[in-house]
């Protein structure tokens, strides 16, 4: 199998298809990012297991979604509760971290494994893109194929970083709610947890930009729907810089507290204790830099790794001191039901 990445961007009817053979380079910091065009794929954590990848194609092809499409359905098997007892655990150790003032705000993240009743083949994971496509016409879509890292297939609505208009901008994105419970609602009757949620992250991005020298606007806090959840945001937009800043930002942001936490030196340090996993890509980042699709960054979240007749899922959610061991589990449950619908 060769290297072969499809994306699609937010409110787009249009699939990019890079076909990029044995190029592909591993940068050694995300400052080098933007030096030369190609398709970024970078990891939570850096490591030799998961290097920041630039993807540059060989042959780049552009088709419209098809209008009418019907996935397979692929039936599985789960291991919810064996994870359950291994979220408990960690979810008690980040208590402990939060009681004890180390850190103000802790992103926990598990998996999931899905044991599939067949192979997912070529044809199958194409499907699949292609049904992320038409049911989350909003967000960021992509499925990475590499020999080496892994297969990885992203809808996803959190911006990281992207040139639009000649400015530079980049979201707040945290706290979730479903329509169901009260999504609906303006933010301001939100609850007072995810309002500081949201808002530890928001104050981040700013303190940032200001410490690059960099003018932006921030937006007020606004609700951004992602298929049938919601999330509290704010935008941020700066204009674009003379000099190739690229890197530079984005060593400044990732990970923002959204997905990982607060100091986010120490939470990262934390996370990398507790967790009985590697995140590997899920909370990394990806999209085109400098293509003819523009510079646009989103941080890999609602994703799952696949393997044949095996998927991984991911999802993670905020703590604070206040959070609830029962809410912050059916979060994560619902995160991932972006990808789950999928395969019914």
């Amino acid at each position: 199998m060769s290297n072969h990445i499809l994306f699609r961007l937010p409110e787009d009817k249009v699939v990019h298809e890079l076909f990029c053979g044995e190029q592909v380079t591993q940068l050694g910091a995300y400052t080098e990012i933007g030096n030369v065009p190609g398709y970024v794929f970078s990891p939570f954590s850096p490591s030799s297991q998961s290097p920041i990848l630039l993807f540059r194609p060989e042959e780049e092809k552009a088709w419209i979604l098809p209008k009418r499409f019907s996935a397979r359905h692929i039936d599985y098997t789960d291991t919810a509760e064996q994870e359950r007892t291994a979220y408990q655990r960690a979810f008690a150790k980040c208590m402990k971290q939060l009681e004890d003032n180390r850190v103000r705000k802790i992103v926990l993240s598990r998996r999931l494994t899905l044991h599939l009743d067949s192979i997912i083949d070529e044809e199958d994971r194409k499907n699949l893109f292609i049904a992320a496509c038409n049911n989350y016409p909003h967000a960021f879509i992509a499925l990475i194929e590499t020999k080496k890292w892994g297969i990885w297939l992203i809808a996803t609505p959190e911006l990281l970083l992207e040139e639009k208009n000649g400015s530079l901008h980049t979201m707040a994105l945290a706290a979730t709610m479903s329509v169901e419970e009260g999504g609906h609602l303006l933010p301001e009757a939100w609850s007072q947890k995810n309002q500081a949620e949201q808002a530890m992250v928001a104050d981040y991005i700013e303190e940032k930009l200001t410490q690059l020298h960099l003018p932006h606007s921030r937006s007020a806090v606004y609700l951004k729907q992602a298929a049938h959840l919601v999330h509290l945001c704010t935008d941020f937009t700066t204009p674009l810089p003379s000099s190739n800043l690229l890197g530079n930002i984005i060593e400044a942001l990732h990970p923002t507290p959204a997905v990982c936490g607060l100091p986010t030196d120490q939470a990262s340090c934390l996370l990398s204790k507790i967790e009985d996993h590697d995140r590997k890509y899920y909370a990394g980042f990806s999209g085109p830099v400098l293509s003819d699709a523009g510079t646009h960054l989103f941080v890999t979240l609602r994703c799952m790794s696949l393997h044949e007749n095996t998927g991984t899922l991911y999802a993670g959610g905020g703590l604070l001191r206040s959070s609830d061991i029962e809410t912050e589990w059916v979060e994560t449950h619902r995160k991932m039901k972006t990808m789950l619908h999928l395969l019914q």
